[in-house]
């Protein structure tokens, strides 16, 4: 009511849980932006209902509004978690690309090394599934159940790599 009432000049900047209403009410008439964490906070509702491509979709545009949620590796891998699921799961493209920028922002990122290694044991890339795994499991508790099923997951990989010079 108040928007109605005042008049007021220029955009308005607001949360997205209020834009988003503003949006709704004012309409073009005025403007409304939402920043990138607002977006990202879309993306994560989005990724929960299991609506992975308007996950991905909003990721993609907090990204595009906010350098330092482009500069987040988490938000990152997030997206290319929401792209891989509408995908079927599968983490080559963007996804994989995504990663690697995390990688390169952040390289001993819990999520990002997890993913990497995912993404090159699909390409069949044994060896360099299992040197991204092998960096992840000492950030892992000692005994416990991820980092034993992270263990597994290197051996496993190490052995479909085959024998390597020097080990």
């Amino acid at each position: 009511e108040f928007v109605a009432r005042t008049q007021p000049e220029g955009n308005l900047v607001h949360d997205f849980e209020m834009g988003g209403y503003l949006m709704w009410t004012l309409g073009p008439r005025h403007p409304v932006f939402v920043d990138g964490r607002s977006w990202a906070l879309l993306a994560y509702a989005e990724f929960e209902a299991e609506a992975y491509p308007a996950a991905a979709a909003a990721f993609e545009k907090a990204v595009a509004v906010s350098p330092k949620v482009a500069a987040d590796p988490g938000v990152l891998c997030d997206w290319a978690d929401a792209l891989g699921m509408a995908q079927g799961g599968r983490l080559t493209g963007r996804p994989a690309e995504l990663v690697s920028r995390a990688l390169a922002l952040r390289p001993a990122h819990p999520k990002a090394l997890e993913m990497a290694g995912s993404a090159a044991y699909e390409r069949r890339e044994f060896a360099l599934a299992a040197d991204y795994w092998r960096r992840l499991v000492p950030q892992l508790a000692d005994g416990s159940a991820p980092r034993r099923a992270l263990e597994d997951a290197v051996a496993r990989a190490e052995r479909l790599a085959g024998p390597t010079p020097g080990r």
